[in-house]
């Protein structure tokens, strides 16, 4: 055969608007764009046409490829959700394999990524994942809080002296894990309160007895018996175990020993040997004890008498410490819970809890009016099919809460597992594998340094980061007008700026710096400071030691209104922000400044670091205290000079801008470049 085996063509993936018009038009003959004007965007789409020779025009203009209509990837979510109505809720895998019978331009994973921002797919099918966090019932001491359940053990049915049991009343002491098993012929309340009684005989009686819901201990046989002992009967949440986790847990113990037991002795009747396993159960050493057993920690003297005996203060602190452990082991491995704001409109599972009879439970929508405890929210939804009822409020338990989308919720998700709240900030990056810091992160580990705005890395940012200083301190100006007034404050002291202008001439300088989208350097800097006669706090993120001042005469005065800006140095990122600097660390700053100014026999020495955020003028409209304002902690520009007419630059205190690196980036500013970008 002389056809030679082709290579499977790659799939066309999603087309946005503007691919799909230059495509069209080139097919049609309407594209005439020079070469050298012509954007990234027109030519990926012109070798896009030499590479797959697949298109054509079709009907009315459309656009094929391989004889199928390509759909542009702003109108793909029409299709998706036409075809998910259609198919009465099919999933992404339906969806691709019909639509690709006609149409092209998309992938299973762009159809799968419409559908989890949908709002209807979630409604159809939601993912109720939350979990509340974990949390421990404890006592401080043996006796004072009991845990009561029912075995059910029909299956192991055994007679003893004439008559047939069939269940186990488990009592478990809170405090030190003691079981105290009891076998009954029934669940009646009168036989469960007569058991109960028997124990109570020879124990303690307890302040709390925790029970679950069951209509055994709800009985006026076990009112009377709580009623003679003073004890108080909780119940605990329906259908949740885990809020009777250690009896639960004790149970499962007893009943895989029963099992062994009869395994391992046939014959065995496990009402006889009932007492045998629980007293194996009571001398087992247990972790979450401290390496204590039950019956010493509930006793406070070991089983064995030639053993050296504890204080009960001892068992008291191992149990403690202990306990502490266990739950920090638990949290860690659990997983945390989505948050939700007030006022934020969630999908709701309603009835909130199951019942003994099956019921459906609906999916809607509700919206949040108040946070309360751990993985509880109250929540304003209208009844399904009680619409006489209107809106109520109820509280909703995190399980039974999600976010309208699974992408919502996945990206709540993804922010809560990025960074661990609970770990401070140095110790994010110390992760299980190495990873190098960004410069964000950097300029954040600076004690008492906080990015306030971060502008869009377009060029741009330094102006974007000194019109936000600015406007805190009331002068308000966008991007445009600052990058103007910077180029002509530049034209105007020509003599000054010239002699820092290297690589090209200055006329092609300032013809550069008028364009938007190139970057602001040193000089632009200085001339904004000396046009609105203020002065610069520069930190870069190599460190506050290489922190400086961009000013008029490049000295600190504490006269004159100060604003700061963040920096991440040339040849990692060459990036400003706008930040906030506590007052502290702005007189640290100040004072390694003046004492660098007084070394290098720099003349007239600066105010001093107590002096530097002050000023006749250091109450301005937005904040009204002085420049050392300890409340806030934060300090901004000062001082008594005004700015373009009667605005004041002094202190916001608390917004003080991102400050970029220093003039002179690094470097010593005796090497004249004030221009590194």
């Amino acid at each position: 055969m002389k056809e030679a085996i082709r290579r499977k063509r790659k799939q066309l993936g999603c087309l946005p608007r503007s691919k799909y018009d230059i495509i069209v038009r080139c097919l049609n003959g309407s594209f005439d764009v020079p070469v050298k004007k012509r954007t990234p965007e027109e030519n990926n789409c012109l070798a896009m046409i030499r590479k797959r020779k697949d298109f054509e025009l079709g009907d009315r203009g459309s656009l094929l490829c391989g004889g199928k209509q390509v759909l542009v990837k702003e109108d793909l979510p029409r299709f998706v959700e036409k075809m998910f109505m259609e198919n009465k809720g099919c999933g992404a895998r339906v969806i691709y394999n019909k639509l690709k019978v006609n149409y092209t331009g998309f992938s299973e994973q762009a159809i799968l990524e419409i559908l989890y921002n949908s709002k209807y797919y979630h409604e159809k099918y939601p993912r109720f994942t939350n979990k509340p966090k974990p949390k421990t019932i404890t006592e401080e001491e043996p006796g004072k809080r009991w845990q009561i359940d029912i075995i059910n053990m029909k299956n192991q049915s055994v007679s003893y002296k004439g008559s047939t049991y069939s269940y186990i009343l488990q009592v478990v002491d809170v405090y030190s894990r003691y079981v105290m098993p009891k076998p009954l012929k029934t669940k009646s309340s009168r036989e469960v309160a007569k058991a109960l009684e028997d124990v109570l005989m020879v124990n303690l009686a307890p302040d709390i007895i925790q029970c679950d819901n069951g209509l055994e201990f709800k009985g006026p046989s076990m009112k009377l018996l709580l009623n003679k002992y003073n004890i108080k009967m909780i119940n605990s949440r329906p259908y949740h175990p885990q809020s009777q986790g250690k009896c639960e847990r004790s149970n499962s113990v007893i009943k895989a020993k029963i099992l062994f037991a009869t395994k391992s002795k046939r014959g065995f009747n496990w009402v006889e040997g009932l007492q045998d396993l629980a007293y194996a159960i009571n001398t087992s050493f247990k972790r979450v004890l401290g390496g204590l057993t039950p019956f010493e920690a509930y006793y406070g003297r070991s089983h064995v008498f030639t053993k050296e005996r504890h204080s009960s203060r001892e068992i008291k602190k191992t149990i403690r410490r202990a306990n502490k452990k266990a739950y920090r082991s638990l949290l860690k491995n659990a997983t945390s819970p989505s948050k939700y704001k007030v006022g934020e409109t969630v999908l709701i599972r309603y009835p909130f809890r199951k019942s003994r009879v099956p019921t459906k439970r609906y999916v809607i929508e509700g919206k949040v009016e108040k946070v309360k405890r751990n993985g509880v929210y109250i929540v304003s939804f209208q009844v399904p099919n009680k619409p006489e009822l209107g809106f109520v409020s109820k509280s909703v338990g995190v399980e039974n809460m999600t976010s309208l989308t699974v992408a919502l919720e996945k990206q709540r998700k993804i922010k809560k597992h990025s960074l661990k709240q609970n770990r401070s900030e140095k110790q994010n990056h110390r992760t299980k594998y190495y990873h190098v810091l960004t410069h964000h992160e950097n300029l954040q580990l600076l004690d008492g340094v906080n990015i306030a705005m971060d502008p869009n890395p377009d060029g741009n940012c330094q102006f974007a980061a000194i019109s936000h200083q600015l406007g805190k301190i009331g002068i308000y100006k966008d991007v445009d007008a600052l990058r103007k007034e910077a180029v002509h404050h530049i034209v105007e002291n020509r003599y000054f700026y010239e002699t820092f202008v290297y690589d090209e001439t200055f006329d092609e300088y300032v013809k550069n710096m008028s364009k938007n989208g190139t970057y602001g350097d040193n000089l632009t800097l200085i001339a904004l400071m000396r046009e609105y006669n203020l002065q610069c706090l520069v930190v870069s993120t190599r460190g506050l030691e290489h922190s400086s001042i961009v000013s008029a005469d490049g000295k600190f005065d504490g006269d004159v209104g100060t604003i700061a800006l963040g920096y991440f140095p040339e040849g990692f990122g060459m990036h400003y922000v706008s930040i906030r600097i506590n007052q502290r660390v702005y007189k640290d700053i100040i004072s390694r400044l003046e004492q660098s100014y007084d070394n290098g026999d720099s003349g007239d020495s600066a105010a001093s670091g107590d002096n530097a955020a002050s000023g006749d003028n250091a109450a301005s409209g937005d904040n009204g205290d002085s420049g050392d304002n300890g409340d806030s902690g934060d300090t901004a520009a000062s001082g008594d000079n005004t700015a373009s007419g009667d605005n004041a630059a002094s202190g916001d205190n608390g917004d003080s801008c991102d400050n970029g690196d220093s003039g002179d980036n690094g470097d010593s500013s005796d090497n004249g470049d004030w221009r590194q970008r």
